[in-house]
């Protein structure tokens, strides 16, 4: 190697930190946005692939729930109650649920296909409002 050739330097240490700082933020952008999707995709699976049932919402209230740093929200609760069957038998579950904003358009008396959690009657995700009470 001669005096004029310049030695040769690791990709990494020729970015700047300006660089660097760019590239952990979008590495930790990719890693939150798919855990993100990854959440969504598994609700959706269950979705499609789980036993559904029938629910009637019977009651309806306005809650606050705390978020971090003590702020707060207002959602809608509502206590459903449906039958779920498993292996030929078949089990009375009632359930609370959020339903969304407190301008939410469930009404009580809606009827709702829910996907409970396999051998529960908790967790129940909401697939479709099937008919409203108006």
């Amino acid at each position: 190697m001669s005096y004029s050739e310049k030695p040769k330097v690791s990709f990494w240490l020729r970015l700047s930190q300006v660089e660097l700082d760019f590239i952990t933020y979008a590495v930790m952008a990719i890693i939150i946005v798919s855990t993100l999707w990854g959440v969504r995709e598994a609700n959706l699976w269950r979705i499609n692939h789980f036993p559904h049932a029938q629910a009637t919402i019977t009651r309806m209230w306005p809650a606050t729930v705390n978020l971090s740093h003590g702020r707060t929200k207002a959602v809608t609760l509502a206590e459903i109650a449906f039958v779920r069957t498993h292996l030929g038998k078949s089990y009375d579950c009632k359930n609370t649920i959020e339903v969304g904003e407190p301008d939410t358009t469930f009404r009580v008396g809606d009827h709702l296909d829910v996907v409970p959690r396999t051998g529960s009657c908790y967790n129940a995700l909401i697939a479709q409002q099937l008919t409203t009470s108006r």
